[in-house]
């Protein structure tokens, strides 16, 4: 039959005998590694956590229920992989398209997206290449 599942955990379905199928609920996100009982935390500011949210998913882009239920760090906010729950908010939103933990567009990177790799400069869409051109300054 049916077995209760912890505290801050339902089933996607009607109801499960298996312990491994209760999940989080909408807001908060499994932390646990890999474990057959989930760890729910409440999900910080700039992500959405739909239920059954799991640090995997959050880190992958991919849920076994499909996109619905997959965790997504939300626009204008940016977190590393290597640190998925520290969200930080972003000043400028064309830096931080949300998405996967550590997407910068246009090749940036630091946190939040805050800046182009050495020898490149931003165009407005991307990080490019710098020229060895001259520069000219006008006299008086």
């Amino acid at each position: 039959g049916c077995k209760p599942c912890p505290a801050e955990t339902s089933t996607h379905g009607l109801g499960s005998s298996f312990p491994g199928d209760c999940v989080c609920k909408e807001g908060s996100i499994n932390t646990a590694n890999g474990t057959s009982v989930a760890t729910c935390v409440a999900c910080p500011e700039g992500l959405r956590c739909p239920k059954g949210s799991s640090l995997k998913s959050l880190k992958t882009g991919d849920a076994f229920f499909g996109e619905a239920f997959t965790p997504r760090i939300l626009e204008g906010y940016f977190s590393t992989q290597e640190k998925p729950m520290e969200v930080f908010k972003c000043q400028t939103l064309e830096y931080c398209p949300g998405g996967i933990p550590g997407n910068c567009p246009g090749g940036r990177e630091g946190i939040p997206c805050s800046e182009c790799p050495l020898g490149t400069s931003w165009t407005g869409e991307a990080c490019m290449q710098c020229s060895g051109g001259l520069v000219l300054v006008p006299t008086l």
